[in-house]
């Protein structure tokens, strides 16, 4: 066995958790997508009439969970109001 490098056990721990956190770092990524398209009523390039709004960019948000912290790109959304005005 060489010193300095890992193996056994603790290298299947440490690839099992990368993979466990970038499938939940997926997941919520997705979660928000879709009740973001739900909310505006239209997803990503899609033209469809009675959307309620339309893709104003991203801002990073971090989010903390039982399996870690997770920075994340949120959607951002301008909104149309019945009287023809809008709000972010």
């Amino acid at each position: 066995m060489q010193s300095g490098k890992k193996t056994g056990l603790w290298v299947g721990k440490d690839a099992s958790e990368k993979a466990i956190q970038r499938d939940v770092h997926e997941r919520i990524k997705r979660v928000f997508q879709e009740a973001f398209d739900a909310y505006v009523g239209a997803g990503a390039y899609e033209r469809v009439t009675g959307r309620m709004g339309y893709r104003h960019g991203t801002k990073e948000r971090e989010i903390s969970i039982s399996a870690g912290r997770y920075d994340l790109n949120v959607l951002r959304a301008r909104l149309f109001h019945a009287n023809g005005g809008e709000e972010e």
